[in-house]
Order: structure tokens, then C-alpha cells, then sequence
């Protein structure tokens, strides 16, 4: 009897502790805004306030750290690095708190204010990190963060010399030929400058003289693009009848076994006006601040839209049509004929 009841007492602890030791650990932070831009002249200091919440369900401790990020190849995501000799901009950064205690769904106003010396000069990116005290905050190998969040900062000290000036370094279509929409437009700038800029524009796409069919936002988000470097954008064109979607099975956009991405081809007949057939001309027209003024950019490409298994559809069924009504008239005439024999 004391054996049953002590495996039943020990079912029962198990039963109440398998929530606890299953209970989500992970940090969880929030942060706001998204990458801030800052401007100061040398010898003065300029601040922000930054915003962090906790989105877990246990009260955190947080402490703030800071490093530095530059562009990670031409995808506009930031590379996080560690400080390194003679990173002394990374000093100019202070913290209204460097350590604070945040509970579970609580926001925290963190002030970062930057004291930036008579020398300093152009630019310099931050990534003002937060994390679990006591905890590493980055693997530079992977150019991520574990167990924290990061929110960017890109300091423009103010000085002569200062070179705002960036170019299309390509735009294209991923096809040249496509049967039916999307077109994907890709879109790749290059910052000449010596300091960051933010592009943005769009696309705009015509036929024969029919301007605006489609107009197609580049880089609304204003992202910016660091010096000496690329960023890569896309942007699809889909407003065509039919059209090609991403097939989704379970909430989940399904893959082939390839690792592709699976479509479907949407027929929605209330579009049937927008049947996309010819040959079109893509304008791209960009401008970035230099300073003094807006800077244009402009670009153009061209590609073609043949739906071939729709007009071969509709030429067969003409056909048959056309068959027939000739089999009809044959039908009268010959009727015609033996009438007056």
C-alpha cells in the first residue's frame, strides 16, 4: 500500500513539474525604434531615446552594451563586430542606464546620448545592444546575436568634406521572357560617398505609349547604405490576370523538394482587363539627399509578357470555331443546291 501510494505522490510531482521544467526560458526583447539617424557637429553632443520592452513572461535584468556593425555584403543587413584597437568612437556613447531590471511586458526608456570630440569626423555605426547581464551578447562569426537584440545608430558628424553621392549599379528582371506575372525587379545601388545615404523611388511601367500601369515603390523604409558598399532591393510587379502566388499549405508557403518555392497560377476574373501581353518598358527613377538638394537616378529595362499556352488555347478553340461555322455553311449551301435540283 505505501509503495502504491508514493508512485502515485511521485506521477503526481511529475505530472505539476514537467510545466515548469518546459517553461520557455528565452529572452524575449523588443526594441524601437528602428535604425536611428543622427546628425552633430564636431565638439557637441546629440541624443536618442531608445525603447525596449520585455516580452517574456519572468522579470529580466538587462544590461546595455555597444559595438560597432558595418553592411554585410549587398543584403542590407548589418555585420555586428567587437571593439577593436583604436575604436575609441565606440567611448563617445553614454547611457542613462547601463544595467536595469524589467518585468515581464514592461517598456524601459534607455537615453543614449553621444559626446562627440572637436576631431571626430563622417560617419560612425553603432549597435547599442541589450541582453541578459552577465551574458555574451555576439557571435561575430554568424553576424548575429544570441540571447539579446540590437538597435542601430548612424552618427553623420558634421564636417566639410562630407560626400553624399550614390548610383544604380544595376537593374534588371529576373527574366527576360515570363508567360504570365509577377515580374521580380532587382535592384542594386552602390553609395560613392564617404558618408551613408537613403535612396528611394520607383518603378514605373509602361506599353506602346500607355504610361503608369503599374508604379512599384523602391526602399520605402528609407534604408540606409553605408559608404563603399552595395544594397541589393527588390520589388515584384503581380497586377496582371492570371497571375503566379506562392502556394500555401498549413498557414506554410510550400517547397519542392529543391528547396523552390511552390506556385500556383490565381485566375480572378474580375481582373480579366489586366491581361499582360507584349513587350514593356520598366523606368526606374531614384533620388538620395546630398545635402543641398535631391539627387536623381534613373534607369530603364525592358522584357516581355506572351502568355503562349493562353493564346494557343484561345487560337485552337477560334479554330474550331471557325471549323464549324464552315461545316454550317457547307450544310446550307449543299441544302441550297439540292433544293433547286
Amino acid at each position: 500500500m505505501r509503495k502504491t501510494v508514493s508512485l502515485l505522490l511521485a506521477a503526481l510531482l511529475l505530472q505539476f513539474a514537467s510545466p515548469a521544467l518546459a517553461a520557455d526560458t528565452s529572452l524575449r526583447l523588443i526594441t524601437s525604434p528602428l535604425p536611428v539617424a543622427l546628425r552633430v557637429e564636431p565638439g557637441k553632443s546629440v541624443q536618442t531615446i531608445l525603447r525596449v520592452q520585455n516580452g517574456g513572461s519572468a522579470l529580466e535584468h538587462i544590461k546595455v552594451g555597444v559595438l560597432k556593425f558595418k553592411a554585410y555584403k549587398d543584403t542590407g543587413q548589418p555585420q555586428l563586430m567587437d571593439p577593436e584597437k583604436g575604436d575609441d568612437f565606440l567611448n563617445w556613447a553614454h547611457f542613462s542606464e547601463s544595467t536595469f531590471a524589467l518585468d515581464a511586458n514592461e517598456w524601459k526608456n534607455v537615453t543614449v546620448t553621444f559626446d562627440v570630440p572637436s576631431t571626430a569626423a563622417l560617419g560612425y555605426y553603432y549597435a547599442i545592444t541589450f541582453s541578459r547581464d552577465g551574458v555574451a551578447t555576439v557571435d561575430t562569426t554568424k553576424q548575429q546575436l544570441n540571447g539579446s537584440t540590437a538597435v542601430l545608430i548612424l552618427l553623420d558628424v558634421l564636417v566639410p568634406g562630407a560626400v553624399r553621392r550614390a548610383e544604380i549599379a544595376s537593374f534588371s528582371t529576373d527574366h527576360s521572357f515570363y508567360e504570365f506575372l509577377p515580374t521580380t525587379f532587382n535592384v542594386t545601388l552602390h553609395n560613392t560617398g564617404n558618408v551613408f545615404v537613403a535612396p528611394r523611388g520607383n518603378i514605373f511601367l509602361e506599353k506602346n505609349g500607355q504610361k503608369d500601369l503599374g508604379i512599384l515603390e523602391v526602399n520605402p523604409e528609407q534604408g540606409n547604405i553605408l559608404p563603399d558598399s552595395n544594397r541589393a532591393f527588390t520589388a515584384p510587379w503581380n497586377d496582371g490576370f492570371p497571375h503566379y502566388e506562392d502556394l500555401v499549405q498549413d498557414g506554410k508557403v510550400a517547397h519542392q523538394t529543391n528547396g523552390d518555392v511552390q506556385v500556383t497560377l490565381k485566375w480572378n476574373f474580375a481582373d480579366a482587363s489586366k491581361l499582360r501581353m507584349g513587350h514593356y518598358t520598366a523606368t526606374l527613377v531614384m533620388s538620395y539627399d546630398d545635402g543641398t538638394k535631391d539627387v536623381p537616378l534613373e534607369a530603364k529595362v525592358s522584357f516581355w509578357v506572351i502568355p503562349w499556352r493562353l493564346l494557343v488555347g484561345l487560337g485552337l478553340a477560334l479554330a474550331l470555331i471557325l471549323v464549324g461555322l464552315w461545316s454550317i455553311v457547307r450544310r446550307v449551301r449543299s441544302a441550297v443546291q439540292k433544293r433547286k435540283a
